[in-house]
């Protein structure tokens, strides 16, 4: 049985949210640049188009290692768009969530491995939970782990 474990929100983290406001920041740098727009300083316009060349590189990185994440027995399947590769929870060694970061993501530490990933980033399901608390995700999967982990042994 499948359970998936990445938000809902991952397609609009990592597809529609870099397209808008790269394209929306873009037009209005753009705007600043027309020859009819005498009013703005060239410390503005500069200002803009790095901070438009910066946010956007940002994002594009952010963007590009989000996962859509689900569970599949001992397995994690993950999707990066049409590529999917099955993970075995054996293989992982480090789970981590950031803490003051907005959208809450996981990071998944795995041992090297042909046609493996070395690490899954996906972005966590939003749940009310305390400022220095370990997102439920985060829990369920350490303690499956822990289990594989412990009966192999």
């Amino acid at each position: 049985m499948r359970e998936r474990l990445s938000s809902l929100w991952t397609f609009v983290y990592r597809v529609i949210f870099p397209a808008v406001w790269i394209t929306g920041f873009g037009i209005g740098t753009v705007a600043l640049w027309l020859p009819g727009n005498s009013a703005s300083p060239s410390e503005i316009k500069l200002s803009f188009l790095f901070a438009w060349v910066i946010g956007s590189s940002f994002i594009l990185l952010f963007a590009r290692r989000l996962r859509t994440i689900w569970l599949e027995g001992d397995h994690l399947l993950v999707i990066n768009f049409h590529k999917k590769e099955l993970v075995p929870l054996r293989f992982i060694q480090e789970i981590n969530e950031t803490r003051f970061w907005n959208p809450k993501t996981i990071k998944i530490m795995v041992q090297r491995r042909p046609n493996l990933p070395e690490q899954i980033v996906f972005i966590a399901p939003v749940v009310f939970q305390l400022p220095f608390g370990v997102h439920p995700v985060v829990k369920r999967l350490r303690f499956l782990v822990e289990e594989i982990k412990k009966n192999q042994e």
